[in-house]
């Protein structure tokens, strides 16, 4: 019995390891990974970015899309916001604003809602050691990746994550960049896009809709209760 018992804790205690080491990240099945540590699903595939705008399309559907800066401010976006291709490097999101226009008009396995990620978002999941088995087209080779982030340090410029992958782990620094940034040949920049919640999952019901839906299954209920208690007692 002691020994069952013993075995039995032995197992409970590896399932316990295992499960809270890769129980952050679901694989929806539809290229999309649900992140339950922070309740939000990303994109499997890290640059799909890329992928969406080689869709001349869904580019062009971006120019005259109006940001609106953290000054109040707003940009028209442009063909240089959102496509650029310096030298032999095809490069996506060329301004921190083209990325943002990608990532809020995003509609990724039907469903929209999208935005960039916040500072937070992007350092938790890039500094996960899940990260390098379940996302797709990581940072590799000798380009780092500058990942575009939702949060807004200042008029002109805005947070940005550089990932680089080394030894089988992954480094990333944290640098405000400008919000026009060089598109030279040393680094690959990428809009990443996260969706608040499972995307697979069911809507949860207003609160105001759960309130009325309540009201109306406690009439229905005192309404059949009534009528059950005058068929009963009722007099001929």
């Amino acid at each position: 019995m002691s020994r069952f018992l013993t075995l039995s804790a032995f197992a409970l205690t590896i399932g316990s390891w295992c499960s809270s080491t890769h129980a952050a990240f679901v694989d929806l099945g539809v290229g999309a990974i649900y992140d339950s540590t922070r309740n939000i699903t990303w994109t499997q595939d890290v640059r799909y970015d890329e992928v969406d705008l080689l869709s001349t399309p869904r580019m062009a559907s971006l120019y005259g899309t109006t940001i609106v800066n953290s000054d109040g401010t707003t940009h028209i976006i442009t063909d240089a916001d959102v496509y650029q291709s310096p030298g032999s490097a095809f490069r996506v999101g060329g301004t921190w604003w083209g990325a943002t226009a990608w990532a809020t008009t995003l509609a990724f396995s039907g469903v929209t809602g999208w935005r960039l990620p916040t500072e937070s978002e992007l350092v938790g999941v890039v500094s996960d050691p899940s990260y390098r088995y379940l996302f797709g087209r990581i940072a590799s080779g000798s380009l780092p990746y500058q990942m575009w982030t939702g949060t807004e340090v200042g008029v002109s410029s805005v947070t940005q994550v550089e990932t680089i992958p080394s030894g089988g782990n992954v480094y990333y620094s944290l640098r405000p960049v400008p919000k026009q940034q060089d598109v030279s040949g040393s680094f690959i920049q990428v809009a990443w896009a996260v969706h608040p919640g499972n995307i697979l999952a069911a809507p949860v019901p207003e609160p105001g809709t759960s309130v009325l839906i309540g009201c109306g299954l406690i009439c229905v209920l005192s309404l059949n209760r009534r009528s059950r208690w005058n068929q009963r007692y009722k007099t001929t």
